[in-house]
């Protein structure tokens, strides 16, 4: 990144339908990642499912 190079500790995942929008959560006090990408990996097309990755910057 321009500004510098940040690590990050993965401390969740989960798979969810892909219109659960509940997983994207607002943290006021915690910084937190999210990472979202279609499942399954190797689907053709609009998938089905989100694999939902959290982690917290170490």
């Amino acid at each position: 990144m321009p500004n510098g190079k940040f690590k990050y500790e993965l401390t969740s995942t989960k798979i969810v339908d892909a219109d659960d929008r509940t997983i994207i959560t607002l943290q006021n006090s915690n910084e937190e990642l999210i990472v979202i990408t279609c499942y399954p990996f190797r689907f053709v097309g609009n998938a089905p499912q989100r694999y939902i990755l959290y982690a917290k910057p170490i």
